[in-house]
C-alpha cells in the first residue's frame, strides 16, 4: 500500500505540469505556460510530500535508516507532513464534482468539502500537538510536558484531548490543558495566531457561499 501511495503521488506531480489553468477567466493549456505556472505554485510541496512518502518507504527496508529516523524522532513528524496533502485530494474531488452538480448542490457540496477541510487541518493541528508534548525534550524544572497527566490513559481519550485542544485554537475557546516548557509555549501561540486568521477567513468564506446561494435562489423564483 505504502509503494501504491508513493507511486500515485509521484505520476500526479508529473500529471501536473500538464494540467490547465484558468488566468483572467481563460483557460491556459499551454505545456510550456501550465508548467511555468506548477512549478511557481504546487511543485515545491508536491516533492516534499513525495519525498516523504518514498523516504518512509525506503527506511522500512533500510534497517540503519530507519534507526537513525527513530532515533531523531522524525518519523511521527514525517508522517504528519505527508498527510497535509489530503488538502490537495478535497481539491481535487470538489473540482471532478463540479462537473456533475447544479448551483445550489454546488453550494452544498463547497460548504461540506469547507467543513472537512476543517476538520482534517484540526487532525493535523492535533497530531502537531501531541507530538511536542510528546517526542520534545522540556526545558523547565521537572522536566513537565502537557501529556504528562494522560501518559497512561488510552489512546483514544488521548487523541480526544489533542482534537479538543486544536478546536479551542480555531474557535478561542477553553481547554483542560496548558503548555509545559518552551516548545508547548510557542506551538500554542502560533496555534492562536494561526486560529485567528482562520477563523476570520472561514466566516467569511462561509458568508460569501451563504449570500451566493440566497442570491441563486432570488434568480430561479
Amino acid at each position: 500500500l505504502s509503494m501504491l501511495t508513493a507511486m500515485f503521488w509521484s505520476c500526479d506531480v508529473a500529471k501536473n505540469f500538464m494540467t490547465g489553468f484558468y488566468q483572467d477567466g481563460e483557460l491556459v493549456t499551454e505545456p510550456q505556460r501550465t508548467a511555468v505556472a506548477y512549478c511557481r505554485s504546487y511543485l515545491f510541496p508536491d516533492l516534499m510530500m513525495v519525498s516523504v512518502d518514498w523516504f518512509m518507504l525506503v527506511s522500512a527496508f533500510n534497517r540503519p535508516a530507519l534507526r537513525m529516523l527513530r532515533l531523531a524522532k522524525l518519523g511521527p513528524l514525517m508522517r504528519l507532513f505527508g498527510m497535509v496533502r489530503i488538502f490537495r485530494f478535497f481539491e481535487q474531488v470538489q473540482t471532478a464534482l463540479e462537473w456533475f452538480l447544479k448551483d445550489s448542490a454546488h453550494t452544498v457540496l463547497e460548504l461540506s468539502m469547507l467543513a472537512l477541510g476543517t476538520l482534517w487541518g484540526n487532525h493535523l493541528l492535533a497530531c502537531g500537538w501531541y507530538f511536542v508534548g510528546k517526542h520534545l525534550d522540556s526545558d523547565v524544572d521537572g522536566r513537565c510536558h502537557w501529556t504528562d497527566p494522560i501518559e497512561f490513559e488510552s489512546q483514544a481519550y488521548q487523541y480526544a484531548c489533542s482534537f479538543h485542544w486544536s478546536l479551542a485554537q480555531l474557535t478561542l475557546g477553553a481547554n483542560d490543558f496548558n503548555p509545559c516548557n518552551s516548545a508547548e509555549r510557542w506551538y500554542n501561540i502560533l496555534s492562536l495566531v494561526a486560529g485567528l486568521f482562520f477563523s476570520c477567513s472561514l466566516i467569511a468564506k462561509l458568508s460569501g457561499s451563504m449570500v451566493g446561494w440566497m442570491m441563486e435562489c432570488e434568480e430561479q423564483r
